[in-house]
């Protein structure tokens, strides 16, 4: 069980995050202390690896840098660094 008090910490790669950010809705909702390192490097990079390994191309594995902050702050009462 979790203590409200302490704060949680949680490290993302830029593509996992993008399935997880409305998380932090609930986040702000209950009073949790977490905090996101989310590593942005534009890219799919577990895939991209073997990918273009093995295709020569990094075809669909690009993403754009996003301000991932912002997008957990529009959840509400969030500090952000």
């Amino acid at each position: 069980m979790h203590n409200r008090d302490e704060e949680v910490w949680i490290i993302y790669g830029d593509g996992s995050a993008a399935y997880s950010l409305a998380e932090f809705d609930i986040f702000t909702k209950l009073g949790l202390k977490v905090c996101a390192i989310i590593g942005n490097n534009a890219s799919w990079e577990q895939i991209a690896r073997d990918q273009i390994t093995m295709l020569g191309a990094p075809t669909a594995v690009g993403l754009r840098h996003s301000d991932y902050h912002l997008i957990a702050d529009a959840f509400g009462d969030m500090e952000s660094v």
